[in-house]
């Protein structure tokens, strides 16, 4: 939950990422200050906030005096992505399992069991949840935020392909 006293760019960066990844601002499209700022009721002031930050974590590309383009996630995407990810996960697992207590442990393999459920009955919106629940555990237990920060933006835009593509067990 978001302190009501979070900036209002902060709490507007959350929401477009959100918006993102359920797909109210499509993977490839073109948006711009003046649509932002009208669907999220705000000023032009924290949009441009919001969208550097986007920026920063290469949520969104910026246009200069056009608005901002949300990126087209491919397959190399995906790989590189996945490929960074998967070197940032073993330390943060390794971390984590050195400093798990047995009840993070019990509710890492409950997350993982309501993840492989959801990619049963094919539900993608909950395996989309499911799975970034599961990293989220992990991730704080090993307690390395900076490292949860790099990959959190690129992520979502993944997540944001996988609502428009599909879910597989197995992943």
């Amino acid at each position: 939950m978001i302190a009501l006293n979070t900036p209002t760019y902060m709490r507007l960066r959350d929401q477009m990422r959100t918006d993102i990844v359920t797909g109210v601002w499509a993977l490839g499209s073109h948006i711009t200050l003046a649509e932002l700022s009208e669907h999220y009721e705000v000023s032009a002031i924290p949009v441009r906030e919001a969208l550097l930050q986007l920026q920063g974590e290469g949520v969104v590309a910026m246009r200069m005096n056009r608005g901002a383009v949300v990126p087209l996630v491919d397959e190399k995407y995906i790989d590189d992505l996945y490929r960074l990810r998967g070197a940032i996960q073993v330390m943060l697992i390794r971390d984590a399992a050195c400093t798990a207590t047995p009840d993070a442990v019990a509710e890492m393999m409950a997350l993982c069991e309501a993840y492989e459920e959801t990619t049963r009955i094919s539900n993608v919106d909950q395996s989309v949840k499911a799975n970034r629940a599961l990293h989220e555990h992990i991730d704080g237990i090993a307690g390395n935020a900076m490292a949860t920060q790099l990959l959190e933006g690129r992520s979502s835009l993944v997540d944001a392909f996988r609502r428009h593509v599909g879910y597989s067990l197995g992943r």
